[in-house]
């Protein structure tokens, strides 16, 4: 579909600054169509947004250096919740006091997308969210701790928790022998992961998870600290 709607379309959207040509794309199948064949191309010319969150979780406030706006997101339903981060466009809101039937609740604050998750069963420090082709898309929770040696992941079909303790498991070299999944990134359908030892691998979500290690040049001083991600590219 690739004519004078089209060429109409992008027109329209050149002078529009990135939140609202997110929600420009939030109108109708044509126009979200167009949004998500040129959005790439788009938000890749746009400044970055700063992001300002309530305590509470229930405003967000987002400043655009495009044209100097303060947008006000609120949400709904939030009483008792918090926002532990964020993982691909989606905040991450948890229950402030966990019960058994606690879940997770990832909320896109522009198309209004939800995704829930029952809350992992092992302790967890942070969660990333992927898409992955396992063989018909679906999404994918994943949990990671920096103190124990559980992963923790469930994918959008399930309807509880795989944790798998993977101590020992995943590199048989003494030297990381104890290592521990500290980060994790998505990136083209893959999940990249780095560990305590300075590590950066591929993590495998089958029925017996596995990382695989990747060869990294680097020195000795690389192996004392921690490494972690940056990523970009969220909306």
């Amino acid at each position: 579909m690739v004519g004078a709607p089209w060429r109409l379309l992008d027109l329209i959207t050149k002078p529009l600054s990135d939140i609202e040509y997110l929600m420009f794309g939030c109108v109708c199948s044509t126009w979200r169509s167009f949004v998500a064949e040129y959005r790439k191309e788009f938000m890749a010319s746009q400044p970055p947004l700063a992001l300002f969150l309530s305590k509470n979780a229930g405003i967000a406030y987002f400043y655009s250096l495009f044209d100097q706006r303060l947008y006000k997101k609120i949400f709904p339903s939030v009483t008792g919740k918090s926002c532990s981060g964020i993982t691909c466009g989606y905040f991450v809101l948890e229950d402030k006091c966990c019960t058994a039937d606690s879940q997770i609740w990832l909320l896109n604050p522009f198309t209004g997308h939800e995704l829930y998750f029952p809350r992992p069963p092992k302790q967890f420090c942070r969660v990333i969210l992927a898409s992955l082709a396992m063989p018909s898309p679906q999404y994918v929770l994943i949990a990671f701790s920096t103190w124990c040696p559980y992963l923790q992941f469930c994918r959008s079909t399930d309807i509880s928790w795989t944790v798998y303790d993977y101590s020992g498991k995943f590199d048989g070299s003494q030297e990381n022998n104890h290592w521990k999944i500290i980060d994790g990134a998505v990136f083209k359908g893959k999940i990249y992961v780095t560990t305590t030892h300075a590590g950066i691998g591929v993590l495998n979500l089958n029925s017996h998870p596995y990382v695989t290690l990747l060869k990294v040049n680097r020195n000795a001083k690389w192996k004392r600290v921690l490494c972690r991600f940056l990523v970009s590219g969220f909306w």
